[in-house]
């Protein structure tokens, strides 16, 4: 997050005026400055703030029809880090905005922190709403349905997908381990949202491999009880990837799980609500196993992984990623034959 700007074009703070700090004149600029390099800086230091009553300064970008639509689509998904049952109520009335950019970062923040009113009211607009903003609802859907165990309300299961796994000899490592406690401080505190879930600290996992590192964050609520996976939906956790250059992380994916008969569907998700991964997950006694594998898309990489939970302990016994696979375009023969 760059604070440049900020800086630059508010007043510097007097002396003995503590409200004059940085989040006092990130304030400023959105009650005075129009300029989206500002604004959306401002923007990203009262979302990080602990200000609060900044999801009031937050909703008057998000609603203010004047402003560009993509400060207000960030807006919208900064109000998804602040006060929730506030964030909650701003939110679910903006679900009726006619902005496509700005009702995507809407759909985007209710499946962060959205409950069973929202659910309701991402219901209603669903049948008008049309292209990627129903992709993002039908997603925002999901997530709160994982999140509070509902299956009556989830939308239909997935296509199971080709699959991508590495090929023989040619599976790169990846590597994991406990993670060190600097790395679950780095990992909570640096994450832009949790998706409502209380992250178990004593069983985060850190892994690393040639294309990348971060940390899987567990949802305390589940890892202690693996049979309850067998019994209802539920968000299981977050993959965090770790920006090298800055150490900060942000949540890449999202881990859900369903009863499907006598097993445990997993799928992986990207934040937008791409499925990259899938696989199944079983009970035995008190531990959970479980596989993963990659799913064929533009873009995608071969992957498998299988391991366990047990004792509270998320163990990955084996991991491999291959190298990405590019999408190659087969030439259409041209046919050269003189028309009679």
């Amino acid at each position: 997050m760059s604070l440049n700007r900020i800086v630059a074009f508010a007043p510097e703070p007097r002396e003995n005026r503590p409200e004059e700090s940085i989040v006092h004149r990130a304030r400023t600029a959105l009650m005075t400055d129009r300029s989206p390099p500002n604004v959306g800086d401002a923007i990203e230091v009262l979302a990080s703030s602990q200000f609060p009553n900044r999801h009031r300064d937050l909703e008057r970008v998000l609603s203010d029809v004047n402003a560009p639509s993509r400060l207000r689509m960030r807006a919208a998904l900064a109000l998804a880090r602040s006060e929730r049952e506030a964030a909650r109520q701003i939110l679910r009335s903006a679900l009726d905005i006619d902005d496509a950019i700005v009702r995507n970062g809407v759909m985007r923040a209710l499946g962060m922190v959205g409950g069973a009113d929202e659910l309701t009211a991402i219901e209603r607009v669903v049948p008008s709403l049309k292209g990627r903003t129903r992709d993002l609802a039908e997603f925002a859907r999901t997530l709160i349905s994982h999140r509070l165990g509902r299956a009556d309300t989830l939308p239909d299961s997935p296509l199971e997908g080709k699959l991508l796994e590495p090929g023989k000899n040619c599976g790169r490592r990846v590597h994991t381990r406990v993670a060190r406690p600097g790395t679950v401080e780095r990992a909570l505190s640096s994450a832009s949202s949790l998706y409502g879930i209380e992250v178990d600290e004593q069983a985060v996992v850190e892994y690393s491999c040639e294309r990348s590192s971060g940390a899987i964050l567990l949802n305390r609520d589940l890892r202690k009880a693996p049979e309850l996976l067998r019994k209802r939906p539920a968000l299981v956790g977050l993959e965090a990837r770790r920006n090298r250059a800055s150490g900060d992380y942000s949540v890449s994916y999202v881990i859900l799980s369903r009863p499907v008969g006598g097993a445990i569907e997993v799928n992986v998700h990207l934040t937008n609500g791409t499925r990259v991964f899938t696989g199944r997950a079983e009970v035995r006694g008190d531990a959970l196993s479980w596989t993963l594998r990659a799913i064929q898309r533009p873009g995608a990489f071969p992957f498998k992984a299988s391991g366990i939970l047990a004792d509270g302990q998320l163990t990955v016994e084996s991991a491999e990623a291959g190298p990405r696979v590019e999408q190659k375009l087969k030439p259409k023969p041209i046919d050269l034959t003189m028309p009679l």
